[in-house]
């Protein structure tokens, strides 16, 4: 006599890496099952399921991959995999963000099984983090903020290789092309630095005296420089611009530049420094 049975199963064993399937019930058979045994082959069907919910998981993979057999599951989780021959078959269930079932089912002809596929989410794990030494000019420890900075993403960010690369340069020109939106503009036989996403210029705003205004400072959105700490240019009434020339790159340890947006709190010294924002460190 032909017996459809009605089975639920989860995952359990995890730590092991190994799969068990559980039987947690029956149910008594119905008509469909004559309809398969009319074509002499075996029909597996049901739900998949969150073992921790038991919410449906949609587009769900189950496979006989030995078979060539793959079928997903529905909206609702629901899935019917036809046509399976008499035997032992290896069936693999498989979605994003779940751990994949495995186990092996035995099938005669013309018989149908249904079960819930209880599928359990994937632990939630931390990245690993590759602990390395912070690259620290020897005696100056301050650095190491820099690079934490630097592996939160933040910001633009230039290490030291850049400027020792760059002996006998100006500042202006190894900066150039470094920092995005950020220009080198020219008055007086200097260089300031001035941002091209700000509309704050010089003339809107107390940014720079009228010296500086005399010998061609464009009106421009002038950023914020600081040096070791100590602001250099913040853009106050009557303030001179900073030649950023006069800051020699091979005494620079690093540099970080941030738009408004990014700018960290303890560099917010201007009122969110509307021009954006350069921090220099240098080696001392």
């Amino acid at each position: 006599m032909m017996v459809q049975g009605w089975h639920r199963w989860s995952v359990a064993g995890a730590l092991l890496g190994v799969i068990t399937l559980l039987p947690l019930g029956a149910r008594a058979q119905t008509g469909t099952a004559q309809s398969s045994a009319a074509q002499g082959s075996a029909v597996f069907a049901g739900t998949v399921l969150s073992d921790s919910t038991e919410r449906p998981i949609a587009n769900a993979e189950i496979s006989i991959a030995a078979l060539g057999l793959t079928v997903r599951s529905d909206s609702a989780g629901n899935f019917v995999l036809a046509r399976i021959p008499a035997g032992l078959h290896a069936i693999t269930v498989r979605a994003v963000g779940f751990s994949q079932l495995t186990t092996r089912m035995a099938f005669t002809d013309a018989q149908r099984i249904e079960s819930d596929l209880l599928l359990r989410p994937n632990a939630q794990s931390l990245a690993q983090v590759d602990v390395k030494a912070a690259t620290v000019v020897p005696g100056y420890p301050q650095l190491m903020e820099f690079e934490e900075r630097r592996k939160f993403g933040v910001g633009r960010f230039l290490a030291q290789e850049v400027f020792t690369r760059a002996e006998g340069r100006r500042l202006s020109d190894v900066l150039t092309g470094r920092l995005p939106g950020v220009n080198a503009i020219s008055y007086g036989g200097r260089r300031a630095l001035a941002s091209g996403r700000g509309t704050i210029s010089i003339e809107k705003m107390p940014n720079g005296d009228s010296l500086d205004r005399q010998v061609g400072a464009a009106p421009k959105c002038y950023v914020q420089v600081i040096v070791d700490g100590i602001v250099r240019y913040i853009g106050r009434r009557d303030e001179s611009l900073l030649d950023i020339d006069t800051i020699d790159p091979a005494h620079i340890a690093a540099i970080e530049y941030y738009t408004t947006s990014q700018l960290p709190p303890q560099f917010n010294t201007a009122g969110n420094a509307p021009c954006g924002t350069l921090v220099i460190w240098t080696k001392h």
